[in-house]
């Protein structure tokens, strides 16, 4: 593997998700794409569709280097791979957790199944 490639695909694709989250997080600067296509949300807790792009641009390269056996595109797409994949748990980690009800406490004894501890 090129450490090269791999550090350049997670950076540009660390810039493409911070680029495409613009309308997102920051809706003044960009109000006429507030509400529509890709930033309208899909099942719940499933992530909207601009980090759907975001994962789906680094997984088209490796594809695209594993096909035509070119190693600098795939390590370049791994790369890609690295940070699109963590970013896409946690929008559904973030997400399943707001979905969670109000009142919900999780319980602090740990582990169990039918109330015997495991740990």
């Amino acid at each position: 593997m090129g450490n090269r490639e791999l550090a350049a695909g997670a950076i540009s694709t660390g810039l493409i998700d911070a680029l495409i989250e613009v309308p997102v997080n920051h809706p003044a600067l960009a109000p006429r794409f507030v509400g529509k296509f890709p930033y309208i949300p899909t099942i719940d807790p499933l992530p909207n569709y601009d980090d759907w792009f975001v994962l789906a641009i680094p997984l088209a390269v490796y594809a695209g280097g594993r096909l035509a056996k070119n190693r600098t595109a795939e390590d370049f797409g791994k790369g890609g791979l690295l940070y699109a994949v963590p970013m896409f748990i946690h929008h559904i980690i973030l997400k399943a957790a707001r979905m969670a009800p109000a009142g919900y406490t999780p319980r602090r004894q740990g582990y169990s199944y039918q109330r015997k501890r495991l740990i």
